[in-house]
């Protein structure tokens, strides 16, 4: 049967006009499997988090003189600390900066992205461990995590825990090894640091409300508050400022790469959502004319050997009386 089958598509091949139409059908759906791919990866950032739907970014819109908006995604050190101790709604609070500097061990030195980021950073993030610990992140500045990438890289198949980094002038020890971080993710680094690193070693002032600097973000018990709690943050940040002009909005985590484009001072892998919009628009064109023209040309060849195997019926025999 299936012999049948696959000569009968041979014989239909033979038709440089079959050919055609096969191959522009193959070419619009190779196309739109393509940008459907695109599309389904760009909308999945940050959705494997098991918290995602109740995790925020703290954002602010703030203003000058003239009374013009200047949005930006970074928030004053103590900000995240304080509102946890203030607001029952508020679960837990993480705050998290990108840092670029040289990560030296003995012979080798390079620089790597890496985070500053407190030990909470995984209970609101899915970076599964593979060795070691993460717990003891926060407690002390001379500690340090590699992603498996980069433990590869500097310790080969050895085991990395326990040895030592120099940042900075500073030895860390490494403490833990988490996989490498997905792709679809608007947080990428290749190590994390202790987020009172910067204090320690003088790189940042982690403890003034009048300096943002840092990205906070928070999970809610209960998501309908949102509006509250957005409330009683920019009530927090002006009594410890009473000189700023800001007001606190919480960004859903899933928006973060895709909806940022009207931030500043955001992190540096971000998308647009505008262009998802335009390439699924085109992939559903692409395949829409794909569909409508093979529909067309093999409706005309079917009605073409119609026609000629009308010409070529015989006529019936007359019966003459």
């Amino acid at each position: 049967m299936l012999a049948s089958y696959f000569k009968i598509v041979l014989r239909q091949l033979r038709s440089i006009y079959s050919f055609i139409n096969l191959i522009g059908l193959i070419a619009g759906l190779s196309v739109f499997v393509l940008i459907y791919l695109w599309v389904r990866h760009e909308l999945s950032y940050d959705r494997f988090h098991p918290t995602y739907e109740s995790t925020y970014r703290i954002t602010q819109k703030q203003f000058n003189d003239k009374g013009e908006v200047y949005p930006i995604a970074l928030t004053p050190g103590p900000l995240g600390p304080f509102i946890k101790s203030i607001l029952p709604n508020v679960e837990q609070t993480c705050r998290l900066v990108e840092v670029d500097l040289l990560l030296r061990h003995e012979e080798k030195a390079y620089y790597h992205v890496g985070l500053a980021a407190d030990e909470s950073l995984f209970e609101l993030f899915n970076f599964p461990i593979l060795q070691g610990e993460v717990h003891s992140l926060g407690a002390g500045a001379d500690k340090i995590i590699l992603t498996r990438k980069l433990a590869a890289s500097y310790f080969g198949n050895s085991n990395p825990l326990g040895k030592m980094f120099t940042l900075v002038g500073r030895d860390l020890m490494v403490i833990g090894v988490i996989e490498d971080v997905p792709t679809n993710t608007h947080i990428q680094f290749d190590y994390i640091i202790p987020f009172e690193f910067l204090k320690a070693t003088g790189l940042q002032n982690i403890d003034t409300w009048d300096w943002n600097s840092y990205h906070t973000y928070i999970s809610l018990k209960d998501t309908k508050q949102v509006s509250e709690v957005e409330h009683k943050i920019t009530e927090a940040l002006i009594a410890h400022d009473p000189e700023t002009k800001a007001q606190i909005t919480l960004q859903p985590l899933a928006d973060i790469y895709l909806k940022s484009g009207h931030l500043n001072n955001d992190m540096r892998n971000r998308g647009n959502f505008q262009y998802v919009l335009i390439f699924s628009a085109v992939g559903i064109f692409i395949l829409i004319i794909a569909s409508i023209n093979y529909a067309n040309l093999a409706t005309a060849r079917s009605l073409k050997r119609a026609k000629e195997a009308g010409y070529a019926k015989p006529l019936a025999p007359v019966k003459c009386s």
